[in-house]
């Protein structure tokens, strides 16, 4: 319970920097952790996108 809890406010970092909470935000947490400032989602015509700029 405690795990899904932590992954779940890892998640929320990135929602609040523009990915789809799920599937994105949780999978983005297990392939680069938490986001750096350049890091988070922008809108695409299929859906927000990782981007790293």
């Amino acid at each position: 319970m405690l795990q899904l809890t932590l992954w779940t406010a890892l998640a929320g970092q990135w929602s609040d920097k523009g990915c789809r909470f799920v599937p994105d935000s949780y999978a983005l947490v297990i392939g680069h952790g938490t986001p750096d400032r350049s890091e988070g989602c922008e809108s695409e015509p299929g859906g927000p996108q990782y981007t790293n700029d």
